[in-house]
């Protein structure tokens, strides 16, 4: 397979992004991975973000997703068993 991009094809290298599905961020909180999804207020979930949510939280993962700040907020503290 060749690279699409000609500058890492240059260096003999491939970079890869995030699989079909992944949240846009993802970072570990005590010793738990958090997947964040972030959308617009009329954005929905792609099939393959669905499943990926699912496959987060069956691992003991935590995936919210959030369409603004606050609710990324009230998301994690709510899995943080923090309340409002």
């Amino acid at each position: 397979m060749t690279s699409p991009c000609s500058r890492c094809a240059q260096k003999s290298r491939w970079i890869e992004g995030a699989p079909a599905g992944a949240a846009d961020l993802t970072g570990i909180h005590g010793g738990k991975r958090v997947e964040i999804e972030v959308k617009t207020e009329i954005g929905r979930p792609s099939a393959e973000q669905k499943l990926w949510a699912e496959m987060i939280r069956s691992k003991g993962g935590i995936y919210i997703l959030a369409r603004s700040a606050d609710e990324f907020i009230d998301g994690f503290g709510a899995h943080m068993g923090l309340t409002p």
